[in-house]
């Protein structure tokens, strides 16, 4: 008897850690699918392992069959099917398990999972006869997250939008930033002269979506669109909060848009009735200094005069160029080799003169940057 009681003494305190951790688990799944992977994504596998090795331990490894209709059996036997699926997707590198009982599974469908989570949790209470279920309710984390970082997911990379606060942006408007002016040549023949009204948007809106990935890559935000462009900035405390450079971000990006959007451009002027005398395709234009970002009514408001010589450095430009002001150009010339980039002149629309380069593609390959310019003394970041 006394071993009979042990052994079931050691199963009882086995299915209370259990359903503990499958509370826990509860909470990281909610916050990480709500997230869309952002909240917890370093915690959440670690997590799922030990409910998978646990589960295992008390109820074995038994081949899966239909279940008769016992709640319990039913219960057990959904579980079975979850545990096989996360142990597959703790293995992996996938964002969410790719099915579960035969349907794939996307972030459109976050609280699937947590619904088998839950019958799990009551068959638990269930077999320990306790007599609460206790539930569980959001963190201060997922509060913070659903307040301040997701009205900026649309506009910041995923590596620093959990990150986002009043006090970060402070620290990005001390700091320089480059800003990316960038407009697409002769976008009125590409509304005017193409299949139909319909067929302007869909490109638009799939030409914007592959850069705005681009541009998270590279740590930069996407301010906006511009209709027939968009702006964006690399921030100098944004890319080393990251271990990057902000110059190389910069470069990089550029490079990768622009090869993308030769072959885009390329492709939609097929489909027009009418091409005009100058190419179609994107220019894009760079210049540097300190913007204030601002968060005015949940929305990023970001001023500075970069921002208005970014956008004469992009009217020079015609289709395929990247024209830089400049305090950038010289920056670049110091860690780049010669004929990297060759003058132009243009005048503002009141008539100022200025001159500009445009930097030679494909990029050349750009010596290591170091962190800090001594040639340029820089603001430190507010702490």
């Amino acid at each position: 008897m006394g071993k009979r009681r042990k052994s079931s003494d050691n199963q009882k305190n086995l299915k209370t850690n259990l359903l503990l951790l499958l509370y826990s688990f509860e909470k990281y799944w909610y916050a990480y699918t709500f997230s869309d992977g952002i909240l917890y994504k370093k915690d959440i596998k670690g997590e799922a392992q030990k409910i998978v090795v646990l589960f295992y331990q008390i109820y074995g490894r038994k081949v899966l069959i239909n279940p008769d209709n016992s709640i319990n059996e039913v219960d057990l036997w959904r579980g079975r099917q979850f545990m096989e699926e996360i142990e597959k997707w703790v293995k992996s590198d996938e964002k969410y398990p790719k099915s579960f009982l035969g349907k794939v599974y996307t972030n459109k469908t976050p609280f699937y999972y947590q619904v088998v989570l839950m019958e799990l949790e009551s068959m638990l209470v269930e077999e320990l006869k306790f007599s609460i279920n206790p539930g569980f309710i959001a963190t201060s984390h997922e509060n913070y997250f659903k307040k301040e970082a997701l009205k900026w997911a649309g506009q910041m990379p995923e590596a620093i939008v959990d990150s986002i606060s009043d006090n970060y942006i402070r620290n990005m408007s001390s700091c320089d930033t480059l800003v990316l002016v960038a407009d697409i040549r002769r976008s009125q023949d590409l509304m005017t002269y193409g299949l139909n009204p319909n067929y302007f948007t869909d490109n638009i809106i799939t030409f914007l979506n592959k850069v705005r990935e681009i541009l998270h890559d590279d740590y930069a935000i996407f301010d906006r669109s511009t209709g027939d462009g968009f702006i964006a900035y690399f921030n100098q405390y944004v890319c080393e909060q990251n271990g990057k450079d902000y110059y190389e971000m910069l470069l990089d990006a550029c490079n990768r848009i622009q090869l993308f959007s030769e072959g885009f451009f390329d492709n939609w002027i097929k489909h027009i009735r009418k091409l005009p005398n100058e190419a179609i395709g994107l220019s894009i234009g760079v210049d540097s200094g300190q913007i204030s970002f601002k968060d005015i009514e949940n929305q990023l408001f970001a001023v500075g005069d970069a921002c208005v010589w970014a956008t004469r450095m992009c009217n020079v430009g015609k289709r395929g160029e990247i024209i830089v002001n400049n305090i950038p150009y010289h920056h670049l010339k110091e860690f780049s080799n010669s004929g990297f980039a060759i003058p132009v002149e243009s005048i503002t629309k009141n008539g100022e003169s200025f001159k500009a380069f445009k930097i030679n593609l494909p990029l050349v390959k750009f010596k290591p940057m170091p962190k800090k310019d001594p040639m340029i003394e820089k603001p430190s970041p507010i702490s």
